[in-house]
C-alpha cells in the first residue's frame, strides 16, 4: 500500500470517529512537518503527476455515501478539500513564497468551503491551524510586497487586486460567519461546535486588518458581533484579552476614547503580570486613551516593569506638557519619538486630539499667574447704583494671547536674547507671560531662520501667527465643550468665570476636570458609558 493511500485511509478513520483534533494533527502544511510529509510529496510527484490520478485516488479512499450518511460520513466539499490538500503537497516549495502563498491561500478557501457544511465542525481545528499558517505567511509578504508584485499587477479587477492581507482576512471572515450560523438554542448559551473557534478566527482577522493598515474594515466585523456574536466571557483568557485589545484599538482610532479605555483596561487587568510583553503592548494604547479623556498616568504605573523603559520615556513628558499647557515641550517630545509614535499609529491622534487639553491648561496656568482676587468689599454696580455682587474672576485674553505667541515662537526656534531690565512688580507672572511688546522683544530669530512647521506643530496651523481672534475662538470652543466654565466678553477680550462662589475656587469653577466633563457629555447624549458595542457579555 502506497504512503498516499495509507495517509488518506487514516484521514477516513478520523472522519468516521469525528476526531477533529487528530485530523488537524494529521493535516500539516508547515515547512517543519515531519519527513513523512516530504516523502508523501515526492510520491505524489512521481506516482500521481496528473490531477485526474490524484482525484481518482482521493475519491476511492474517501467514498461518498448515499443519503446524508449521518455523523462520520464524508461530503463532497470535504473530498474537494482533500484533493486540494494533495495538490498542495505535490506542488509546494517552501523556499518560493511566490508559489507558496497562492497554494496555501487556495487550500484555505477549499477548507473554508468544507467547513461551511453542516458536518464541517469536524474541521474547526484544521481551519484555525491553516488560517494561522497563512496569516503568518501573509505578514512576511506584507513587509515584502515585491515578492508577489507580479500577481497584483496582472490582476483583472478590483476584487483581484486586493492585497494578500485583505484577501486572507476575507477568507477567514467567511469562516467566522460559518461559526455564527451554527444552530444553537440560545445565543447567550455556552458555545459548542463551530462557535468554540469563533473568537480565535475573529482575532486572526483583526490581527491582519490592523497589521495591514485596514482597521476601518473591522467595522462590519464588530457590527456582526454586536448583533449575533456569542458572549466573550465563555472563552479562554487569551482569546478575551486579544479581542479586547483590538476592540480598544479600533475605538481609539475612531476617536471614541472612553470605550477604548474600557476595553484596554479590561484587557490589561486580565493579563498576568509575568506576561510583560503583552502588558506593555496594551499599555502602549491604554495610556494615550486615558490621556485623551484627561486621565494622566501615575508615577506608580510608569514605574511598573512593562512601562519603566520605553513607555515612561515617551508618555511621561507628554503628560507633563499637557498638564502645564507647554506646547513647545509637547511638540519637542513628539518630534523626538516620532518614529515610535508613527509605528504605533499614535502620532496623528496625539498631535491633534490633545490640542484642546493643551489650550485648556495654558489658559488655566495663565489665569493662575495673572489673576489677582479682588478685596472683599469690591462689588459690581448696576446702572442706578444698585449692588449686583462681587466681580466674577476674570482672565484677560490679552495675557493668554501673549503666552500663546511666546509658545509659537518657542516652537519655531526663536532664542531668548539676554538683556538687562529692572525687576517687574509681579515676578511670578514674568515666568510665564509678559505684555506682548515686551515678550517679543526678548526673542531673537535663530541664525538659520525660523523652523518651518507642519500643520500639526503650530498652535493654530503651522507657522500661522496667533491672533486675538484665534484666542477668543479657541476659548469659546473650550467653553462650548465644557472644558472651561464661564463666558467670553468679546468687546473687552475677557473670559469671566461663572460659579466661583459655589465651587469655592475660581480655578475649580472655571476649569472643571476634563474626565468629569467628558463623562457628563456622554451621559447628556444618552450614551451608556458602562457598555461597549461589540463587547458581548453574558446576561
Amino acid at each position: 500500500m502506497s504512503l498516499t493511500t495509507q495517509f488518506l485511509s487514516s484521514i477516513r478513520g478520523f472522519v468516521k470517529k469525528q476526531d477533529g483534533v487528530s485530523l488537524r494533527a494529521w493535516l500539516r502544511v508547515e515547512s517543519d512537518s515531519s519527513p513523512q510529509y516530504f516523502q508523501l510529496a515526492e510520491e505524489l510527484r512521481t506516482g500521481f503527476a496528473s490531477e485526474d490520478a490524484v482525484a481518482r485516488l482521493v475519491e476511492k479512499c474517501m467514498p461518498l455515501e448515499d443519503g446524508d450518511g449521518g455523523a462520520g460520513a464524508t461530503w463532497p466539499s470535504l473530498v474537494a478539500f482533500l484533493k486540494e490538500y494533495m495538490h498542495y503537497w505535490r506542488e509546494v516549495n517552501f523556499d518560493d513564497i511566490q508559489t507558496l502563498y497562492p497554494l496555501l491561500s487556495t487550500l484555505l478557501i477549499s477548507c473554508s468551503t468544507a467547513f461551511s457544511h453542516p458536518s464541517g465542525s469536524l474541521l474547526l481545528e484544521t481551519c484555525v491551524a491553516f488560517s494561522e499558517s497563512l496569516a503568518q505567511l501573509v505578514m512576511v509578504v506584507h513587509h515584502r510586497p515585491d515578492l508577489i508584485s507580479h500577481m497584483r499587477s496582472s490582476a483583472g479587477d478590483d476584487e483581484e487586486r486586493k492585497s494578500p492581507v485583505e484577501s486572507t482576512a476575507d477568507i477567514i471572515q467567511k469562516m467566522c460567519t460559518a461559526c455564527l450560523s451554527e444552530k444553537s438554542i440560545n445565543r447567550f448559551a455556552r458555545p459548542e461546535g463551530r462557535r468554540l473557534g469563533f473568537y480565535r478566527l475573529v482575532n486572526l482577522v483583526l490581527r491582519l486588518l490592523f497589521a495591514g493598515d485596514k482597521a476601518r474594515w473591522a467595522s462590519q466585523t464588530f457590527t456582526n458581533i454586536s448583533s449575533m456574536g456569542p458572549p466573550l466571557d465563555f472563552y479562554p483568557a487569551a482569546q478575551r484579552v486579544t479581542y479586547l485589545y483590538y476592540l480598544g484599538r479600533f475605538y481609539l482610532e475612531n476617536n471614541h476614547f472612553s470605550r477604548a479605555t474600557l476595553c484596554l483596561e479590561a484587557a490589561y487587568l486580565q493579563t498576568p503580570p509575568h506576561c510583560q510583553r503583552h502588558r506593555r503592548l496594551i499599555l502602549t494604547y491604554l495610556i494615550p486613551s486615558k490621556l485623551l479623556i484627561g486621565v494622566f498616568p501615575t508615577a506608580s504605573l510608569l514605574s511598573r516593569p512593562e512601562a519603566v523603559d520605553e513607555l515612561r520615556v515617551v508618555f511621561a513628558p507628554i503628560a507633563t506638557a499637557v498638564k502645564q499647557g507647554n506646547f513647545a515641550a509637547f511638540q519637542a517630545t513628539l518630534r523626538e519619538h516620532e518614529a515610535w509614535l508613527v509605528r504605533h499609529r499614535l502620532h496623528l491622534t496625539l498631535s491633534y486630539r490633545l490640542r484642546p487639553l493643551l489650550w485648556r491648561s495654558l489658559a488655566r496656568r495663565t489665569f493662575l499667574l495673572t489673576y489677582v482676587p479682588p478685596s472683599n468689599d469690591v462689588v459690581v454696580q448696576q446702572e442706578g447704583g444698585a449692588a449686583r455682587g462681587r466681580a466674577a474672576p476674570i482672565l484677560d485674553l490679552a495675557d493668554l494671547l501673549t503666552a500663546a505667541v511666546l509658545a509659537q515662537h518657542q516652537i519655531e526656534g526663536y532664542l531668548v536674547a539676554p538683556r538687562q531690565r529692572p525687576p517687574h512688580i509681579n515676578t511670578l507672572f514674568l515666568k510665564a507671560v509678559e505684555n506682548s511688546t515686551d515678550a517679543i522683544s526678548t526673542l531673537a530669530a535663530p541664525p538659520g531662520g525660523i523652523r518651518k512647521l507642519r500643520p500639526s506643530e503650530g498652535l493654530i496651523w503651522g507657522n500661522m501667527a496667533v491672533t486675538m481672534a484665534d484666542v477668543e475662538s479657541i476659548v469659546s470652543s473650550l467653553v462650548a465643550q465644557g472644558m472651561m466654565h464661564g463666558f467670553v466678553a468679546h468687546a473687552a477680550s475677557k473670559f469671566a468665570v461663572v460659579g466661583a462662589k459655589a465651587k469655592g475656587s475660581a480655578v475649580l469653577a472655571g476649569w472643571p476636570p476634563v474626565a468629569e466633563v467628558m463623562r457628563e457629555r456622554l451621559l447628556a447624549n444618552d450614551i451608556d458609558i458602562t457598555t461597549v458595542p461589540a463587547w458581548v457579555k453574558a446576561p
